[in-house]
């Protein structure tokens, strides 16, 4: 089985060019997808208006990335192929994970128990998944923990894919158990 890339980040191969556009406009915007896809092409005629059509919201740090998500969240999502600005919040905190790893935690947590489900996949693919890319063996136990407690983020995990430490073999064994549990309790309810 071919290894997953990341839902938030572009991906340049296996997967179909209309499926790829449509997860590229997801996480980008229909702006941010036109620019990607003109970038994947090598050409480099990007404007300053799609840069800054591109680009998640500045933030300082941590909080200000949390501050600004908390104010539009829980949301709605958009309409297919528009700009989701709950998604472009969480991408924004996405870029404090190796540095602020326990506050995106308390985020996780809270929001990764939404009852809305693309609310939970964008928690998923943007940050759980890759705070466990990067501090495994400090996250999993509580990760484990949680989900078994709560069915809501059990769900969120199961949309995960392993990278980084995560795939390191021992560690992808308790993943993918981990995993497993999710979806069969999933199943049973």
């Amino acid at each position: 089985m071919a290894a997953r890339q990341p839902f938030c980040e572009k991906r340049r191969s296996g997967m179909r060019p209309r499926r790829r556009l449509k997860r590229l406009k997801r996480c980008l915007g229909e702006a941010g997808a036109a620019v990607s896809l003109k970038t994947r092409n090598h050409s480099n005629e990007m404007t300053e208006d799609d840069k800054a059509e591109t680009e998640p919201p500045k933030v300082i740090d941590v909080r200000d990335a949390v501050a600004s998500a908390e104010r539009i969240l829980p949301g709605l999502a958009t309409p297919e192929g528009a700009r989701d600005p709950r998604w472009q919040a969480i991408i924004a905190i996405a870029e404090f994970i190796q540095e602020e790893p326990d506050a995106i935690w308390s985020f996780i947590l809270r929001w990764g128990s939404s009852v809305d489900e693309d609310l939970r996949t964008a928690i998923a693919t943007c940050l759980l998944e890759h705070l466990l890319e990067h501090y495994f063996s400090r996250f999993f136990p509580q990760v484990e923990e949680a989900v078994r407690g709560n069915a809501l983020l059990a769900d969120t995990f199961s949309k995960c894919w392993k990278f980084g430490l995560a795939k390191e073999e021992d560690n992808a064994k308790l993943f993918d158990r981990l995993q497993a549990e999710c979806r069969k309790g999933r199943a049973q309810t």
